[in-house]
């Protein structure tokens, strides 16, 4: 098992006490001219004051790093994330890995979380993956296993399975892809929000909310639809995570200053940068949240799958089977839901 550095992190490896950052003089560029002969005269030089992070150390000009890691670099500010990675085998390792930064795991075999998992990427290559205690993942979070993952409830996750996905107490705002089956028949069994994606059967107690919570449920998954859904759910994750960066730094700006305006001209360009940065981001993500929902309209050939509520399924469900839709807008109790070959769309039975 390998533990290393997120996915998506904008970073590079370093050991303690490496240079980081040489920071030179920068030289005003030479006086132009245009088609017409006129002088252009070079731009006045921006210069941007660097924030070191608790694990950044600054002698004079050179920024060293204070720990072994990751090196963040968000600007202003520059960050050390810890790292930590085992290259040996950890097949009988009874103490757990702790590490104090961020964590990425990788194993070839079963993967098994005890404690509580939050906004982590977990990964089994070969095996299955088993949160005792459930999963958070503030829209950033994501869990793949080759086999089968089960979870006590998923909070705002994305979970990817090879064959099935078996939940506890619950499923909220989650993006749920098996290539087999998603269960939620051991506890509550509530899924709420969010969408799930499978090859042949959802098994839920409760399918919606009272409120009328949109969300989707899509039977009869492709491996090659899995691999692509992943693939958008993998930039989503990095591009939310990047949209946190930039709010989280410029909302610190607002609480230490108050008003933007009070910045000099140099700081207010940074600022301006930070809230452009987020701008870019948000249109990524919408642009990103498009080409899902095409990707999930994309007709699929079998129509064998099937959607079993134990107790009810709740308005502002929306069930696709092969090429057929079902909107579902009134409260149904125990039902089943099939493809109709003579109507070519999913019925409730």
């Amino acid at each position: 098992m390998k533990v290393d550095e997120p996915p998506d992190a904008q970073v590079w490896f370093c050991q303690a006490s490496d240079c980081i950052l040489n920071r030179s003089g920068a030289e005003r560029g030479q006086v132009g001219y245009d088609a017409l002969g006129a002088t252009l005269n070079p731009s006045e030089l921006a210069t941007i004051e660097l924030e070191a992070g608790p694990n950044v150390r600054v002698e004079g000009s050179v920024y060293v790093a204070q720990v072994r890691g990751v090196v963040s670099f968000v600007p202003p500010r520059i960050d050390m994330l810890r790292m930590l990675i085992l290259r040996q085998d950890l097949t009988n390792r009874d103490a757990p890995i702790d590490l104090d930064g961020q964590v990425k795991v990788q194993a070839t075999g079963h993967i098994t979380v005890d404690g509580p998992v939050e906004a982590a990427f977990i990964e089994s290559t070969g095996g299955d993956v088993e949160l005792g205690r459930g999963a958070v993942g503030h829209d950033r979070g994501v869990v793949r296993a080759a086999g089968r993952i089960t979870t006590r409830f998923a909070e705002k996750m994305t979970l990817y399975a090879g064959s099935e996905i078996d939940v506890g107490l619950g499923c909220l705002h989650s993006h749920l892809i098996a290539a087999t089956a998603i269960h939620l028949v051991r506890g509550r069994g509530q899924f709420i929000g969010g969408s799930a994606v499978v090859g042949e059967l959802v098994r839920v107690k409760q399918l919606g909310s009272s409120s009328g919570v949109p969300m989707q449920v899509i039977v009869d998954l492709s491996m090659d639809l899995m691999e692509r859904l992943g693939q958008i759910d993998s930039a989503v994750a990095v591009a939310r995570r990047r949209h946190v960066q930039a709010s989280d730094l410029t909302d610190r700006i607002e609480r230490a200053i108050g008003d933007p305006k009070t910045l000099t001209a140099d700081e207010f360009k940074t600022f301006t940068a930070l809230r452009q940065c987020q701008l870019v981001v948000e249109r990524e993500l919408s642009d990103l949240a498009r080409q899902r929902q095409e990707l999930l309209a994309e007709t699929v050939e079998n129509r064998s799958g099937q959607v079993e509520v134990l107790d009810s399924i709740m308005p502002g469900v929306t069930v696709r089977i092969g090429n057929g839709v079902l909107e579902n807008r009134t409260q149904r109790r125990r039902c089943r839901i099939t493809y109709d070959t003579a109507s070519a769309t999913p019925v409730i039975n």
